[in-house]
């Protein structure tokens, strides 16, 4: 294996590890193992039990999808927002976007009863709204 490969496997065990550290279900000295190189195949013997979540989650980012502030069903549509489960979110810029695909969408597709996911900013402006699969 080039050692390109290896320090770009190490990097992408590395970000995992960060994403399970950060979501509390990966003990530090696993990671601090881990990026010693010593236990960097500590990682891959997490249990799946804990890991589904961050793992999912990790996919999701690597497809440019963010982590969520909250999702929710469009209870009603307002003027500059919406309504998801009875909280009132507002924003005048909100990029529409398919969690299906990742790609931009119209507006058109946030209907009422819609599951969506929404990312707030610092003020909690609405700025992106999801489009998400149902399951």
């Amino acid at each position: 294996m080039k050692a390109t490969n290896l320090k770009t496997m190490l990097r992408m065990t590395t970000a995992v590890a960060l994403i399970l550290l950060a979501v509390g279900i990966l003990p530090a000295p696993v990671l601090a193992d881990a990026t010693t190189g010593e236990g960097a195949n500590a990682i891959l013997d997490v249990p799946k039990v804990y890991s589904q979540t961050a793992v999912e989650q990790g996919l999701k980012e690597s497809r440019g999808i963010p982590w969520f502030n909250g999702t929710g069903v469009i209870d009603k549509i307002v003027e500059n927002g919406f309504v998801v489960d009875d909280m009132t979110l507002v924003g005048t810029n909100v990029d529409f976007r398919s969690e299906a695909t990742g790609q931009p969408i119209a507006s058109s597709f946030f209907k009422p009863g819609a599951k969506v996911g929404f990312v707030l900013n610092s003020k909690n402006i609405l700025t992106s709204l999801w489009l998400l699969k149902e399951q």
